[in-house]
């Protein structure tokens, strides 16, 4: 399925996505969101279907990919396709049980932003959320 999403992005937007590993806390990635998916990877308990998230940088015409984390499909759960989101790696924790968790901030750029903030008063999303949203610059977010 992953190289079918791949193929898809290249033939719409003539650009290969290039991978994100997040392996440095610092690491970001910014775009519009344009696709969701699913790879298998191999894992010690066989193979699992992992998700992973497109986004497109138009200004800079490049593409990117990455694997969602818990943290990440949580956060991308609110987020719609078509809206600029930054992904910002944090750090590396370890779980009580002593496996490595990584902590991302997820921000909705611009406009959206507003939607997003809109939909939190309306109880659209809920309240376990922990996402972040960023209005543009000189934009109140409460008024547009």
């Amino acid at each position: 399925m992953a190289k079918q999403a791949e193929q898809a992005v290249e033939e719409r937007f003539q650009l290969t996505p290039e991978f994100i590993r997040f392996d440095a806390p610092g690491a970001s990635v910014e775009g519009v969101y344009i696709h969701s998916d699913t790879v298998d990877m191999r894992t010690a308990e066989g193979v699992v279907a992992k998700p992973q998230y497109y986004l497109l940088d138009r200004p800079n015409r490049r593409a990117y990919k990455f694997n969602a984390t818990t943290q990440l499909l949580r956060e991308f759960a609110l987020i719609r396709l078509g809206m600029k989101v930054r992904v910002e790696y944090i750090e590396e924790i370890r779980t009580s049980a002593n496996h490595p968790f990584k902590i991302f901030k997820v921000f909705v750029l611009g406009a959206d932003a507003k939607a997003i903030l809109d939909r939190l008063e309306q109880g659209a999303l809920g309240s376990e959320t922990t996402h972040k949203a960023l209005p543009p610059q000189g934009v109140d977010p409460t008024t547009g």
